[in-house]
């Protein structure tokens, strides 16, 4: 499957993994997974392949791949890896090797809006606006 969760919202991300995963192990099938997103490859997968320039770099179990020097190898990008519920989880830092300044540094807002289901219509971006000041 080539990203299967690439336009989903997290809800609808576990259920389309679940689902992957039940159904492997009902019809005992191996199922590979084209996914960047390295939380959800470690709650839904087994064993786990990081390709770099379309050659591979690692393989191996969740510990042995989903490591903060192979992230910044393969993606160029600081992280941390914390266990949680069991599982590895990648936290990425954001910092200047990153190519962001600290949110400190920069000179204006900047707003992330998300909208859950049942939200409603979309906020005006002018009403939007004047909400934040």
């Amino acid at each position: 499957l080539d990203e299967p969760t690439s336009s989903l919202d997290m809800k609808n991300q576990l259920h389309t993994l679940g689902l992957v995963q039940s159904l492997a192990r009902e019809k005992r099938l191996t199922v590979v997974i084209a996914i960047h997103d390295l939380n959800l490859a470690a709650m839904f997968c087994d064993r786990f392949v990081m390709l770099k320039d379309a050659r591979l770099f690692a393989w191996g179990t969740e510990e042995e791949v989903i490591t903060e020097e192979n992230i910044a190898a393969v993606y160029g990008v600081r992280t941390e890896i914390h266990r949680l519920g069991g599982r590895r989880h990648v936290v990425l830092l954001r910092n200047e090797e990153n190519g962001h300044a600290d949110p400190g540094d920069r000179p204006f807002k900047q707003y992330c809006l998300h909208r859950g289901p049942g939200m409603g219509e979309a906020i005006p971006e002018a009403e939007m606006l004047r909400t934040l000041k």
